[in-house]
């Protein structure tokens, strides 16, 4: 990894590997959502890009819609190793059709998320940001590894860090109406929790 996007000078701080873990959520012809970690290639950043090491991105009610894609969280199932977990879902078959554009089409999540960045592209604004530890919205941010625009990302105050290691939590906000739909997102947070304390272990708990 010794030359960007545009074919300009890439400066890294380590050897880059050359692939790196995705959750990626599918929605299946059958009406089946499946959420499942791949391989994905860890790609030099572009000229005005800088490659994160992400380590912390948070779950929104936004980003559950794009996770399991409507279905019925009652029908949550977890097959798969314990290093290779696979979640699966039934979407109502009166939903399905609305989501076509998805259909078979294996995407990332996650909206927002932090991290460090370890290579980056040969524009100034890209090579102000190595080594440093950035917030962004570039969307995709459940991954090891994550290009972004520099114009993206906010860089932190030095010292910062966002490693945050056995403190995990998920945190639902909205007005004094709870109509049906704020109802279903308190829901699928609740759920999307009680998975969560199924896999991770009692220590890493917050």
């Amino acid at each position: 990894m010794g030359r960007d996007g545009a074919g300009g000078a890439l400066s890294a701080l380590a050897d880059i590997p050359r692939s790196g873990l995705r959750l990626q959520t599918l929605l299946k012809a059958t009406g089946e959502i499946e959420l499942s970690l791949v391989d994905m290639p860890v790609a030099a950043p572009a000229h005005d890009e800088v490659l994160l090491r992400v380590e912390a991105a948070p779950i929104n009610p936004s980003d559950l819609g794009q996770l399991f894609a409507a279905a019925d969280l009652d029908t949550l199932r977890q097959s798969g190793t314990d290093s290779r977990p696979v979640v699966t879902a039934s979407v109502p078959p009166s939903i399905v059709p609305a989501l076509a554009a998805r259909v078979d089409v294996p995407m990332g999540a996650g909206n927002e998320g932090a991290g460090v960045v370890v290579a980056a592209g040969a524009s100034p604004a890209a090579q102000a940001l190595l080594g440093r530890t950035v917030a962004t919205f570039a969307g995709e941010m459940y991954a090891q590894f994550r290009s972004v625009p520099a114009a993206q990302c906010m860089a932190l105050p030095d010292g910062s860090s966002a490693r945050f290691t056995g403190k995990w939590s998920l945190l639902y906000v909205g007005n004094g109406n709870c109509a049906e739909s704020c109802q279903k997102s308190l829901y699928e947070v609740r759920q999307v929790r009680q998975r969560l304390r199924r896999v991770i272990p009692p220590h890493e708990r917050h």
